[in-house]
């Protein structure tokens, strides 16, 4: 009634029924005071306060919102009303990344505006999860004809433990593992990026970065320890070296007698040999000597190694021939066994690194074969790809391109898996590490994985997860101009055969003695996001470039590994980054040559990183971009890789990182000059 009335019409109580209706607080009991609250309150025309019944009718609505996906094609069941079908086992968990939580916090957070961006969030949500409050975690797939499932779980107080657990629950996508909403019974849960609902995304991230996911038979053998408790009698808690009991011999004789001058008791009872006796004089008709047994021990010497040693042995002119047989003898299947096995975690493994210094992979073997022109002539710039094969420049912490494919590379051999189990006999994936070619011992491979069946056989499987087209479908990744597929005018993708993808599977067929490999590319797009195409072994094109890549091996390769050129050209270069804030800085400023003494008879000569002599004016430019410190390839593919040289101090740059878009006329023309910021003015 008070809402009809003028407030100067309202009586003492009224006003403040008027007050608190509106939320606005007030000590006084006189009515003067009342009705300047309320004058006030009228002309700014403040709201009514909404009831209780007001915010939980909003809480409802838009805890509903969040069960409707797809702009309201799809409308979940509410999970709390779904009492069967539950399943408390991770086995059915989409393959969801912290790629994939990290993308879902940072768009709540954006939604709601939060300025931490969802970093304290996610900091106290890990927290939660490692502190163990994540408990009742249960799968529900809501149905077979549904790309969506819902996972829930209680998340204890972080706290007040001793009150009542919050209820969260998260709606996953089955296929590519994204996360489209969460809720929490918290007051902060219906943004859906609480502390709760990101320990239990961590959860999540977890189990399935530990495989829970996975089927038995696709985990490796596990040995578990017999059921029942242990014997009290039978266990002794000393450790081992002390549970035998020490007789006369195991300890040090000979330096008692040392500090005693033989005069201590125990010597006159100690069994001692005449060996002992008679130290002075041995008694050689008693030594025994140590059978040898040929075995294969951790300690294969790595490549390097080998050469250093061969290079001891071996005085003739054609080292790199005559190195070559050497090295054909000296690997047998045992070793290229044992190395198989030893480095199946891949780039987990210390070995694998080890192994693949001094030797030509599958990755790089393209690029090694286009130095070797027709003649057998091997290109002088050819630092970039030796610094890859003896690893001088490691790849950056964190490469966002290496991040997705290392993450989405099992959930692409699951897809994979599931669509070749129905076309194949008795299919199944085996996970492999590097082959190290018999034949041609400084060659190497490493496949994704290998693939059997009764059908086919033994063949290598090869996954590509392209984060530049990664919401991409496949025929939009093949009718892009920059795309490593061909899309035929009869509407056929395959893979281009000038790729270096081509070389690199045709390189591991070889090195794992197989006549197929499946080549894979997967995206995360709602359809046509999965393309395999079987590749046959192709005899003529492998040989061509395995002559390539031995003719690069012996006339750099082998050189790099006695002289070190490249690899004290790349120390120097990087020691100038660091005494220098900004390399390009100074217009007068050259690369120091390395100085690298190179027999020549009985004189030496200097060299410098381009391999010609110092007093001769080097026409090669430097091959790192002063600004990203990056190479610049004498070969680039895209745009972004293209790069243009100052026409007064010689160094190169990307054309990103100086803002030449590639459309400039300085670009066009080979004629014109174009000089790099600190040397403008300076012409």
């Amino acid at each position: 009634m008070t809402e009809n009335k003028n407030v100067k019409d309202l009586k003492r109580d009224e006003l403040g029924v008027f007050l608190r209706d509106r939320g606005i607080p007030y000590a006084s009991r006189n009515k003067e005071d009342r009705l300047v609250l309320a004058s006030i309150a009228e002309k700014r025309n403040v709201p009514l306060k909404s009831s209780v019944d007001d915010d939980l009718k909003t809480i409802i609505e838009e805890r509903k919102k969040k069960m409707v996906l797809e702009d309201g094609l799809i409308k979940l069941p509410d999970p709390v009303k779904m009492l069967a079908g539950w399943e408390k086992t991770f086995i059915n968990f989409p393959n969801t990344s912290a790629t994939d939580v990290e993308d879902y916090i940072k768009l709540c957070a954006e939604n709601h505006n939060v300025q931490t961006k969802g970093i304290k969030s996610t900091k106290e949500g890990e927290s939660l999860y490692l502190s163990g409050h994540v408990t009742g975690v249960e799968y529900h797939r809501i149905s077979p004809n549904i790309s969506y499932c819902y996972i829930k779980a209680i998340v204890a107080r972080q706290k007040a433990q001793t009150q009542a657990p919050y209820s969260v629950w998260i709606i996953l996508h089955k296929r590519t593992g994204k996360v489209e909403n969460a809720y929490c019974n918290c007051p902060a849960g219906l943004r859906g990026h609480c502390k709760h609902c990101v320990s239990l995304l961590h959860f999540i991230v977890r189990q399935i970065e530990a495989g829970c996911n996975k089927a038995c038979t696709s985990k490796p053998q596990e040995r578990f320890e017999k059921k029942g408790n242990k014997s009290r009698l039978a266990f002794d808690p000393r450790a081992v070296c002390y549970r035998k009991e020490k007789t006369l011999l195991d300890f040090d004789l000979k330096k008692l007698e040392d500090i005693t001058n033989g005069n201590c008791g125990v010597l006159l009872y100690s069994p001692r040999s005449n060996i002992e006796k008679n130290a002075g004089h041995p008694d050689i008709e008693n030594i025994q000597i140590e059978e040898e047994v040929e075995t294969i021990s951790k300690t294969i010497p790595v490549l390097a190694n080998e050469i250093i040693e061969a290079k001891q042995n071996i005085n003739q002119c054609d080292f790199g021939e005559e190195l070559l047989l050497n090295l054909d003898n000296s690997i047998t299947d045992e070793t290229v066994d044992y190395v198989v096995r030893k480095t199946c975690k891949q780039s987990s493994s210390k070995i694998w690194f080890d192994h693949r210094i001094g030797r030509i992979t599958a990755s790089v073997a393209n690029e090694c074969s286009k130095k070797v022109n027709e003649k057998d002539e091997v290109s002088e710039k050819n630092n970039s790809v030796v610094a890859k094969i003896f690893n001088y420049k490691s790849a950056p912490a964190y490469v966002k391109s290496l991040k997705w494919g290392r993450e989405r590379e099992l959930p692409a051999i699951k897809e994979y898996e599931k669509n070749a189990k129905g076309k194949h006999k008795d299919f199944n994936v085996q996970s492999t590490g590097l082959h190290i070619c018999k034949e041609n011992p400084w060659l190497a491979a490493t496949p994704d994985s290998l693939i059997i069946c009764d059908c086919c056989g033994l063949g290598c499987l090869e996954i590509k997860n392209p984060e530049k087209y990664k919401n991409d479908t496949i025929q939009q990744m093949a009718t892009s101009d920059q795309s490593y597929l061909n899309y035929s005018d009869n509407k056929q993708i395959s893979l281009d055969k000038k790729h270096q993808y081509y070389t690199q599977v045709q390189i591991q067929m070889y090195a794992t003695n197989t006549k197929y490999a499946d080549f894979v590319v997967k995206t995360v797009a709602a359809d046509d996001n999965i393309f395999i195409q079987r590749i046959a072994y192709d005899e003529i094109f492998t040989m061509n470039v395995i002559h390539k890549c031995k003719v690069f091996f012996t006339k750099v390769i082998v050189q790099e590994l006695l002289t070190h050129k490249v690899k004290l050209y790349y120390e120097k270069l990087q020691n100038n980054e660091q005494n220098s804030d900004q390399v390009f800085t100074n217009s007068n400023l050259e690369i120091n040559e390395v100085v690298q003494e190179v027999d020549t008879g009985s004189a030496t000569t200097c060299m410098n990183e381009d391999n010609t002599d110092i007093h001769v004016p080097s026409s090669n430019p430097a091959v790192v971009c002063p600004i990203c410190s990056c190479e610049c390839k004498d070969e680039p593919l895209t745009l972004n890789e293209e790069s243009i040289c100052c026409s007064k101090c010689d160094f190169w740059f990307h054309y990103p990182c100086v803002g030449i878009k590639g459309n400039e006329n300085v670009v066009r023309s080979k004629y014109r000059n174009w000089f790099c910021k600190s040397c403008k003015g300076k012409k």
